[in-house]
Protein backbone atom coordinates (compact mmCIF):
# COMPACT_ATOMS: atom_id res chain seq x y z
CA UNK A 1 0.00 0.00 0.00
CA UNK A 2 1.28 2.89 -0.71
CA UNK A 3 1.11 6.29 0.92
CA UNK A 4 1.30 10.20 0.21
CA UNK A 5 4.92 11.65 -0.02
CA UNK A 6 4.96 13.23 3.20
CA UNK A 7 3.72 10.31 4.96
CA UNK A 8 6.13 8.06 3.71
CA UNK A 9 8.95 10.90 4.13
CA UNK A 10 8.07 10.65 7.85
CA UNK A 11 7.92 7.08 8.46
CA UNK A 12 10.79 6.52 7.51
CA UNK A 13 12.26 9.05 9.65
CA UNK A 14 11.14 7.80 12.47
CA UNK A 15 12.88 4.23 11.67
CA UNK A 16 15.72 5.90 11.05
CA UNK A 17 15.05 5.13 6.85
CA UNK A 18 15.50 8.61 5.83
CA UNK A 19 19.00 8.21 3.88
CA UNK A 20 17.33 4.79 2.56
CA UNK A 21 15.12 3.77 -0.39
CA UNK A 22 11.46 3.98 0.81
CA UNK A 23 10.04 0.92 3.19
CA UNK A 24 6.64 2.52 4.34
CA UNK A 25 4.96 0.29 1.11
CA UNK A 26 6.55 -3.26 3.29
CA UNK A 27 4.39 -2.36 6.07
CA UNK A 28 0.39 -3.91 5.85
CA UNK A 29 -2.85 -1.64 6.15
CA UNK A 30 -3.09 -3.34 9.50
CA UNK A 31 0.13 -2.63 10.99
CA UNK A 32 -0.48 1.16 9.59
CA UNK A 33 -3.94 1.62 10.91
CA UNK A 34 -2.75 0.63 14.69
CA UNK A 35 0.22 2.52 14.29
CA UNK A 36 -1.62 5.85 13.08
CA UNK A 37 -4.73 5.13 15.44
CA UNK A 38 -3.30 3.32 18.16
CA UNK A 39 -5.35 1.61 20.78
CA UNK A 40 -5.31 1.77 24.72
CA UNK A 41 -2.09 3.67 24.70
CA UNK A 42 -0.77 5.38 27.53
CA UNK A 43 -1.59 4.48 31.52
CA UNK A 44 -4.49 3.82 33.45
CA UNK A 45 -5.61 6.71 35.45
CA UNK A 46 -6.27 4.90 38.95
CA UNK A 47 -3.38 2.37 39.20
CA UNK A 48 -5.13 0.29 42.08
CA UNK A 49 -5.36 -3.42 40.65
CA UNK A 50 -3.09 -2.31 37.96
CA UNK A 51 -0.24 -5.05 37.07
CA UNK A 52 2.84 -3.90 34.91
CA UNK A 53 5.41 -5.88 32.89
CA UNK A 54 7.97 -4.42 30.86
CA UNK A 55 10.24 -5.79 28.10
CA UNK A 56 13.12 -4.97 25.98
CA UNK A 57 15.25 -1.72 27.36
CA UNK A 58 16.42 1.67 25.82
CA UNK A 59 19.87 0.44 24.76
CA UNK A 60 18.17 -1.89 21.92
CA UNK A 61 15.47 0.66 20.84
CA UNK A 62 12.45 -0.59 22.25
CA UNK A 63 10.84 -0.87 25.63
CA UNK A 64 7.41 -1.67 25.99
CA UNK A 65 5.08 -1.48 29.03
CA UNK A 66 2.20 -3.53 29.50
CA UNK A 67 -0.64 -2.64 31.99
CA UNK A 68 -3.43 -4.62 32.95
CA UNK A 69 -6.45 -4.97 35.32
CA UNK A 70 -7.80 -8.58 35.73
CA UNK A 71 -11.01 -8.87 37.52
CA UNK A 72 -12.31 -12.63 38.18
CA UNK A 73 -8.75 -14.10 36.84
CA UNK A 74 -10.01 -12.59 33.53
CA UNK A 75 -7.78 -9.95 31.78
CA UNK A 76 -10.67 -6.94 31.55
CA UNK A 77 -8.66 -3.93 30.22
CA UNK A 78 -5.17 -3.62 28.78
CA UNK A 79 -3.42 -0.40 28.00
CA UNK A 80 0.64 0.14 26.93
CA UNK A 81 3.13 3.01 26.98
CA UNK A 82 6.40 1.87 23.90
CA UNK A 83 9.45 3.52 23.25
CA UNK A 84 10.50 2.19 19.78
CA UNK A 85 8.99 2.48 16.07
CA UNK A 86 6.24 1.46 14.28
CA UNK A 87 5.35 -2.12 14.03
CA UNK A 88 6.12 -2.73 17.87
CA UNK A 89 3.12 -0.04 18.38
CA UNK A 90 0.84 -1.65 16.17
CA UNK A 91 1.57 -4.73 17.76
CA UNK A 92 0.67 -3.49 21.11
CA UNK A 93 -2.26 -1.91 19.85
CA UNK A 94 -3.22 -4.44 18.73
CA UNK A 95 -2.65 -6.88 21.62
CA UNK A 96 -4.01 -5.03 23.71
CA UNK A 97 -7.36 -5.15 22.25
CA UNK A 98 -6.47 -9.31 21.83
CA UNK A 99 -5.94 -9.74 25.57
CA UNK A 100 -9.57 -8.18 27.00
CA UNK A 101 -10.99 -11.51 27.89
CA UNK A 102 -8.67 -13.54 28.00
CA UNK A 103 -7.38 -15.87 31.39
CA UNK A 104 -3.27 -16.03 32.53
CA UNK A 105 -3.23 -19.41 30.54
CA UNK A 106 -5.03 -18.30 27.20
CA UNK A 107 -3.18 -14.89 27.35
CA UNK A 108 0.37 -16.83 28.02
CA UNK A 109 -0.65 -19.03 25.03
CA UNK A 110 -0.07 -16.02 21.89
CA UNK A 111 2.03 -17.09 19.39
CA UNK A 112 4.07 -15.28 16.55
CA UNK A 113 2.25 -16.89 14.40
CA UNK A 114 -1.15 -15.39 16.06
CA UNK A 115 0.47 -11.80 15.44
CA UNK A 116 1.56 -12.65 11.94
CA UNK A 117 -1.66 -13.70 11.17
CA UNK A 118 -3.69 -10.43 12.31
CA UNK A 119 -0.90 -8.16 10.86
CA UNK A 120 1.06 -9.27 8.78
CA UNK A 121 4.05 -8.16 9.85
CA UNK A 122 7.07 -8.61 7.54
CA UNK A 123 9.81 -11.28 8.81
CA UNK A 124 12.16 -8.77 8.78
CA UNK A 125 10.66 -7.39 12.08
CA UNK A 126 10.46 -10.28 13.89
CA UNK A 127 12.22 -8.57 17.00
CA UNK A 128 9.16 -6.64 17.42
CA UNK A 129 6.72 -9.93 17.82
CA UNK A 130 9.44 -11.41 20.18
CA UNK A 131 9.28 -7.80 22.56
CA UNK A 132 5.58 -7.87 22.39
CA UNK A 133 5.38 -11.56 23.22
CA UNK A 134 8.22 -10.84 26.32
CA UNK A 135 5.49 -8.11 27.52
CA UNK A 136 2.72 -10.34 27.74
CA UNK A 137 4.53 -12.93 29.77
CA UNK A 138 5.84 -10.09 32.12
CA UNK A 139 2.24 -9.12 33.05
CA UNK A 140 0.68 -12.05 32.94
CA UNK A 141 3.07 -14.04 35.00
CA UNK A 142 2.62 -11.50 37.93
CA UNK A 143 -0.94 -12.48 37.84
CA UNK A 144 -0.19 -16.52 38.33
Amino acid sequence: MRYPAFLDKWLNKINGLENKPNMSHEYSSQILENFYHPKNAGRFDDPANVIIGTAGTKENGEVVELQIKVENNVIKEAKFLEYGGVVVIAIMSWITDWLKGKTAAQALAITDKDIVDALNVPKIKKHAILLAIEAVKMVVNRTI
